[in-house]
């Protein structure tokens, strides 16, 4: 909702991370596509620009139990 109140209608680009929580708990937590659905859905059009496998870059998560690491970039436009 904070979110949303700050765009005020705006489109939003979004950046989220997602692994698997019973592997880590966060910082950062893990945002799946799912969530992004439930969450903007109602009152956005959602387009995953870009999804990469990004553990090898971020060898302090990977020492923290990851295995797999996902960054996602996100276009949300105002229906």
């Amino acid at each position: 909702e904070h979110l949303m109140a700050l765009a005020n209608g705006a489109p939003i680009l979004l950046i989220t991370l997602d692994y698997d929580p019973a592997e880590m708990s966060g910082p950062p937590f893990a945002t799946s596509p799912a969530q992004i659905e439930r969450l903007f859905g109602g009152r956005y059009r959602i387009e995953c620009l870009e999804s990469a496998e990004v553990l090898a870059e971020n060898p302090g998560l990977r020492n923290r139990g990851l295995t797999a690491l996902t960054e996602a970039t996100w276009r949300l436009q105002p229906r």
